[in-house]
């Protein structure tokens, strides 16, 4: 049988035209390769623990800076953005909690919840703030 890769690739459509947020969506592609490798490996289970406490301190980290340059630039979706941050760091304290409390099949939850994060709120969400962002000449 042949081995098809899990990994979900950077693509180019990712990038928001601004260094210091595509250089932090990376690492996002690159926890999601980790948790993919992991269950490839049939590790899944065993690193989840770690690899949500990486997600929970990229997610701060990342909010944090993405809040704090939308506001520089008085991004006028900025409460709106930040209400989605707020969501998304509620799930992510949610599938730490349920890794704790040992649901086993929650590591293609976590994984789709990456992938939809990258997909989704990226190319979405927050292309909307880099539109806004790049017409300032801010790269």
């Amino acid at each position: 049988m042949k081995n098809v890769s899990l990994f979900f690739p950077w693509r180019n459509e990712f990038n928001l035209n601004i260094k210091e947020m595509d250089l932090q969506h990376r690492e996002l592609v690159r926890i999601i390769s980790d948790l993919q490798q992991a269950v490839r490996d049939g590790e899944g289970k065993e690193r989840l623990g770690e690899i949500l406490g990486n997600l929970l301190s990229y997610t701060d980290k990342h909010f944090a800076a993405e809040e704090k340059l939308m506001k520089k630039y008085a991004y006028p979706g900025y409460n709106e953005h930040k209400s989605k941050h707020i969501k998304m760091r509620a799930k992510v304290h949610s599938l730490i909690h349920d890794y704790k409390g040992g649901k086993v099949t929650m590591t293609f939850s976590v994984l789709t919840f990456l992938q939809d994060w990258l997909s989704k709120h990226i190319m979405g969400t927050d292309k909307k703030y880099a539109i806004y962002l790049n017409e300032k000449g801010i790269s």
